[in-house]
């Protein structure tokens, strides 16, 4: 019984286990390799295989996902490029360098998903436009995080809305008349 569970756990998440022996490998390998000689080819290796290789494999994991998994995978290769840095000595970093200023850029377009996301579930919740269960549905379904993280921040924004339904009214009240 308990390995018919593990085995459909591993069907529907076979991810993490080539994402597992890709990270050791470029552990094994920054460790073991002969940097002085071969720098480049080495950086090249790491770089393609923690910042595309995984964020590839998992897109084609979760790829019924559709832009959750996108975001995912583009987050995965942030942390990729990061991996790399710290695994690819100081003074053979070449294309290292090159690529720190796209990773923050697709971190900057990460946080502003994310707080668009945000925005929107609290300003549907303070504004009075969804119930808190509602949003939080929404927010679960849309991006696939798990639903009691989704109820929290309904609930959060439910206590924005108590905490400002004074003022709220003051202003709608102004807008009347």
């Amino acid at each position: 019984m308990l390995t018919h569970g593990l085995h459909r756990l591993l069907n529907r998440h076979w991810f993490a286990l080539p994402a597992l022996l890709v990270v050791f490998g470029a552990l094994v390998v920054s460790q073991t390799a002969d940097w002085p000689v071969e720098a480049r080819l080495i950086e090249a290796g790491l770089l393609f295989d923690l910042a595309v290789l995984i964020p590839a494999l998992y897109l084609w994991c979760y790829r019924k996902s559709g832009k959750s998994a996108a975001l995912r995978a583009l987050a995965l290769s942030c942390g990729g490029v990061w991996a790399a840095s710290h695994l690819v000595p100081l003074e053979h970093q070449v294309l290292l360098p090159w690529l720190t200023w796209l990773r923050y850029a697709a971190i900057g377009l990460l946080i502003y998903v994310e707080v668009r996301v945000l925005a929107s579930v609290y300003f549907a919740v303070i504004l009075g436009r969804k119930s808190p269960e509602m949003a939080a549905i929404e927010l679960s379904n849309s991006l696939g995080i798990p639903a009691q993280f989704a109820q929290l921040l309904a609930k959060e924004a439910e206590f924005w809305r108590r905490v400002f339904a004074w003022p709220i009214k003051l202003v709608r009240s102004f807008r009347r008349k």
